[in-house]
């Protein structure tokens, strides 16, 4: 899941790369932050599942 995360984020990072040199404008990085805070809370609501059914 990682690996394709990072796919993921290199092709907008490409994209963005690609619009604001051909003066398409700024990206918009306010977002940014979401898919990583989910990621963690995710892991850690998983981490506190398995702890505490004992999986």
């Amino acid at each position: 899941m990682v690996g394709w995360m990072h796919s993921i984020c290199f092709g907008e990072f490409m994209g963005t790369l690609v619009f604001v040199l051909l003066g398409k404008g700024r990206s918009n990085w306010r977002y940014a932050p979401i898919p990583i805070v989910g990621d963690l809370a995710g892991g850690a609501l998983a981490g506190l599942l398995l702890h505490y059914a004992h999986l």
